[in-house]
């Protein structure tokens, strides 16, 4: 049996290697499974861009808006191996969520999709438990699961570990740059979502610009916040492009499973169908 440690092909499995069960061989990289679901995670990040989120359109620049430092929102979406969506887009946008404006927007949020706040706009320990808890679990249905992240520290703490163990979900973090090479997402499905996404989103927000400079020409006040405003929009949209996404790229989610080699057999029988660049899978 093949396997990949770090971005290296290796022809056999030490006898070292731990299991869970006849049917799990766990690798330094990725678990060669036939259980019930392989399930992705991915982080979109950057998502918005320009100076759609910030407050003072009209007096912000545009190099304020560039660096990690400065992401006001990121999407975590989650895919199953066989193409069916079961778990919620996680959206993340920077802040407390705790002011009362804030707290009314809430109820205009497209159901479709679960909404987060925190100060970095970006998953940390809590959210990553509150996810497994709140959304992946119940999902899985108490079956064995193999998870596999994106490099991240959070996915490594106690916490977040036990959390998987007593849900029987076994992590498989990819590894730093090895992302472009055994990422399904990052491979084959990506793009395709970002492609959808960005056009729905950028048409709402440039007929918000356009409907609030119309109000302001006319000698009118803006109700509400700009940003509450946009991120309303942005939920929507996120929501609708998932629905899509989900309804009409199954098949691409569940063969970018398989040119990874993580939805394959583990007797080797379809290891044709293992597809990474700059590796020979003939071995």
């Amino acid at each position: 049996m093949r396997y990949l440690t770090g971005c290296n092909l290796i022809d056999e499995i030490p006898n070292s290697a731990p299991t869970r069960t006849k049917s799990v061989i766990m690798t330094a990289l990725l678990l060669l499974v036939d259980i019930s679901w392989v399930i992705f995670v991915i982080w979109i990040r950057h998502l918005f861009h320009r100076n759609l989120l910030k407050e003072k359109l009209t007096t912000a620049k545009s190099s304020q808006f560039s660096g990690w430092d400065k992401r006001q929102g990121t999407i975590q979406f989650t895919v199953f191996a066989d193409g069916i969506p079961r778990v919620k887009p996680l959206i993340f946008f920077r802040g407390k969520g705790l002011r009362a404006s804030i707290l009314a927007e809430l109820k205009e949020y497209d159901q479709r999709v679960i909404v987060k706040f925190n100060p970095t706009a970006y998953a940390n320990i809590q959210n990553m438990v509150e996810w497994l808890d709140e959304q992946l679990v119940p999902a899985l249905e108490d079956r064995p699961t193999l998870l596999a992240l994106d490099l991240f520290g959070g996915h490594k703490m106690d916490k977040v570990l036990d959390t998987m163990k007593a849900n029987d979900i076994t992590p498989s973090v990819i590894p730093g740059g090895c992302t472009g090479l055994v990422q399904p997402l990052d491979v084959s499905i990506n793009r395709t979502f970002k492609d959808t996404l960005k056009e729905s989103l950028e048409m709402k927000l440039d007929k918000i610009e356009r409907e609030e400079e119309e109000i302001i020409e006319a000698g009118g006040r803006l109700p509400g916040s700009k940003i509450g405003r946009r991120r309303v929009a942005v939920t929507w949209r996120v929501g609708e492009a998932w629905e899509r996404f989900s309804a009409e790229k199954a098949e691409v989610v569940k063969k970018a499973f398989h040119v990874v080699g993580l939805a394959l057999p583990i007797d080797g029988l379809a290891d044709h169908e293992i597809s990474i660049k700059g590796i020979d899978t003939e071995l």
